[in-house]
């Protein structure tokens, strides 16, 4: 069990280590002429391709790492590039929206902590979410049945 976690870490280290090393950069100029190098119908088609890659990977539930990697099977060089870009940003976004979209289903509520269970409510009717304290706080304010 060690080695096997142990070895992922390492994984991880080194893939982040390779993304630092290994950085693309794009300036945004370059990127418009080559947009506008596009006639419409190439415009429409790569802004349709790249959309069902994102929505590919956001129904999947993966990460930003994994849809530049696993979606659009980018190397590790992209990696940066695309946080400038602020998708990164934007594939939390839509992430967190799609999980406050289906509270409205959930009839229980669980909080684990190191000693598992902390707090168990097995009638909850309503859920909503707050971030307070300068997103330091998460409230979690339950209506019960």
């Amino acid at each position: 069990m060690f080695n096997k976690s142990f070895g992922s870490l390492v994984q991880a280290l080194t893939a982040m280590s390779y993304e630092q090393e290994n950085q693309k950069t794009y300036s945004t100029q370059k990127l418009q002429k080559y947009w506008d190098g596009l006639n419409e119908q190439e415009q429409q088609q790569v802004f349709l391709y790249v959309t069902e890659k994102l929505v590919e990977g956001l129904s999947q539930g993966t990460s930003y790492r994994d849809i530049l990697y696993n979606i659009f099977n980018f190397d590790a060089g992209i990696f940066k590039a695309g946080q400038k870009t602020g998708l990164n940003h934007l594939i939390q976004d839509i992430a967190e929206a799609d999980i406050v979209g289906k509270l409205d289903s959930v009839n229980r509520l669980e909080v684990i902590d190191e000693n598992g269970r902390a707090y168990v409510n097995m009638t909850v009717e309503d859920v909503d979410i707050s971030m307070q304290d300068n997103n330091q706080t998460l409230k979690l304010f339950v209506s019960t049945k």
